[in-house]
């Protein structure tokens, strides 16, 4: 599976994790993103990648949309995803014209 990883921070143990799954890290044609960080790189990576889904990852407490960002539940986070054991849920978006 395609992945790529948008961040503000440094991502080894993302990368490093998703990589031992057998994720490939790669920003052309991922078949899922995701942001480590917060609400605003949640945004960022919809803005960049329109329609593919998103794992949101935290690095703080301020982003309730967003799964804490332990190794232990990436990895557990990257199985389940490869597995096809996953939902998508769709949040509503607001543009401005």
């Amino acid at each position: 599976m395609n992945a790529w990883i948008e961040s503000h921070y440094p991502t080894g143990f993302l990368v490093r994790e998703l990589k031992k799954k057998g994720f490939r890290i790669t920003r052309s044609k991922p078949d899922v993103i995701f942001t480590y960080g917060g609400d605003g790189t949640l945004l960022e990576a919809e803005a960049r990648f329109p329609g593919v889904p998103k794992v949101p990852l935290r690095e703080s407490r301020l982003c309730s949309t967003c799964i804490p960002s332990h190794p232990a539940r990436i990895s557990l986070l990257a199985e389940k995803l490869l597995k096809g054991a996953y939902r998508i849920r769709t949040e509503q978006k607001v543009e401005a014209v």
